[in-house]
């Protein structure tokens, strides 16, 4: 069983039907098994394996579960360990404070393992809309770590007190949410001054000079007749470079972003602009690490990211020096990593 609700996180929690702070727990036959009952409006929400279910809306649900969402993203112990020094980087170069922390769109536990396992924060609390992936994270958190606390709920409407935390995070999900811009403004609200949310995401900026590289080598491919590449390298290259964006092209038609699960891939300037308008002081980009062996070095290891092998991609090798003899080194300023951390800070 996951943790259940104790009387601080009911401190925290507002009823998603009224918004009021009323919430209390009903008596269940076994300790944190009994509804939330809210002493406003009356809305009961059941708790389910000791995960409180706080969805508005019940029927929300995601494609993700039909999946081993694990196995298909190769997501083991040496990962998530990789995910935690990774974000510890991060922390250690913003200053992040180790107090009470939120993290968002937590799936299966990716990176809610080592906010537990490899951090001192003074508490944990993990939201995703799916019970089952909540249910996953649990088990893999364990209980050597901080206990975490777990809330079945929508990103677009977090039933959390404002103030509540020093710091939000998100692995890889933003980019999910077809209202994003929303949920950012929220989160300001939910931050304590001096609080930053941070996410890791695809940025536009990195994405487009993978795609270029990418384009190229479709172009050389078709009118050398080389035959490097296969149907299913190409086509992992036409998506590199047909997706980078794909919601700009898409806008806001809602019905089409509801059938895709990765929506965007986020601008720098554009989220500056946001973390603005929400109310932040600042929003800074931090590429995950500093490439210093040249494009070189950076053409093949995002190709291999996307999937080619190392011998095809050393065919195309050439396409990568003549950019650089043209371009000149490459810089740390030069270089934007086509995943990244956007670091809101109030």
């Amino acid at each position: 069983m996951a943790n259940h609700t104790d009387q601080y996180e009911l401190k925290i929690l507002l009823c998603p039907r009224c918004n009021a702070a009323a919430l209390k727990r009903s008596v269940g036959r076994q300790k944190g098994t009994g509804p939330l009952t809210c002493l406003q409006c009356a809305a009961s929400y059941p708790v389910v394996d000791g995960i409180p279910q706080l969805l508005k809306d019940p029927s929300l649900f995601t494609h993700l579960e039909s999946m081993d969402y694990d196995d298909h993203h190769n997501i083991d112990d040496e990962r998530r360990e990789k995910v935690a020094r990774d974000w510890k980087k991060v922390f250690d170069r913003h200053g992040s404070v180790y107090g009470d922390v939120l993290e968002i769109g937590s799936g299966t536990g990716q990176l809610t393992w080592g906010l537990s396992n490899r951090f001192p924060f003074k508490s944990v609390h993990a939201c995703d809309i799916s019970t089952q992936f909540l249910l996953k994270a649990a088990g893999v958190v364990g209980k050597a770590g901080a206990p975490v606390s777990y809330y079945a709920c929508d990103a677009n409407f977090l039933p959390f007190k404002e103030n509540s935390f020093d710091l939000v995070v998100g692995h890889s999900v933003l980019h999910h949410f077809i209202d994003y811009k929303k949920i950012i403004f929220h989160l300001e609200r939910l931050l304590r001054p001096g609080g930053q949310a941070i996410f890791y995401e695809p940025v536009l900026q990195g994405k487009m000079l993978i795609a270029f590289f990418g384009d190229l080598i479709r172009r050389i491919e078709r009118r050398t007749e080389w035959g490097v590449l296969d149907e299913k390298d190409d086509a992992r290259i036409n998506h590199m470079t047909r997706h980078i964006m794909k919601g700009k092209w898409i806008g806001n038609d809602r019905e089409r972003l509801e059938k895709i699960e990765d929506k965007y891939i986020f601008d720098i300037n554009e989220m500056r602009a946001l973390a603005h308008d929400a109310g932040f002081i600042s929003m800074e980009h931090s590429n995950l690490e500093m490439p210093e062996k040249g494009y070189r070095h950076y053409f093949n290891q995002h190709l291999l990211m996307e999937g080619l092998s190392p011998e095809k991609i050393q065919q195309f090798a050439f396409i990568a020096n003549a950019y650089e003899s043209t371009i000149g080194e490459m810089t740390p300023a030069d270089v934007v990593t086509p995943m990244g951390y956007f670091v809101f800070r109030k």
